[in-house]
């Protein structure tokens, strides 16, 4: 229970991690002040804005394949994370057979869920493309 809970964690933080801001500002440049002026001016208009605003000719599709891609890549590292792991254990085992199976084993289902991962990253990716292109 405490690993699923860590690992819950750990793709939340990852998730957050992706999460960006950017800042617009609407500046106007007015020869009569001074450069620090009109830099203030342009502070003061400013503002925190999602970046999908910015972007307004992304649409639905572009949105599920972003999301989509940072998914893939959340879960990447935790399948590299995973290999990592099973050669530590690998080199702890010590040639005891039940710590040799579990390092075998953890490194399989890893590598396993990383080709499914690339595989349905693309299966998204073709999917989403074809309901759009039908849909236009």
């Amino acid at each position: 229970m405490k690993k699923i809970i860590t690992v819950l964690c750990f793709l939340l933080v990852s998730l957050s991690l992706f999460q960006t801001q950017i800042v617009s500002a609407d500046c106007e440049y007015n020869e009569d002040w001074s450069v620090s002026q009109n830099l203030d001016n342009c502070l003061a208009d400013s503002a925190l804005v999602n970046p999908w605003d910015g972007l307004i000719e992304w649409g639905v599709k572009n949105k599920i394949i972003y999301w989509t891609w940072q998914l893939a890549t959340v879960l990447s590292l935790i399948s590299i994370g995973a290999v990592v792991y099973g050669a530590g254990l690998m080199t702890v085992s010590m040639w005891d057979d039940e710590k040799i199976k579990k390092w075998k084993d953890v490194i399989k289902w890893a590598i396993l869920w990383f080709l499914w991962l690339l595989v349905a990253g693309a299966l998204v990716r073709i999917v989403i493309e074809l309901m759009f292109s039908v849909a236009s």
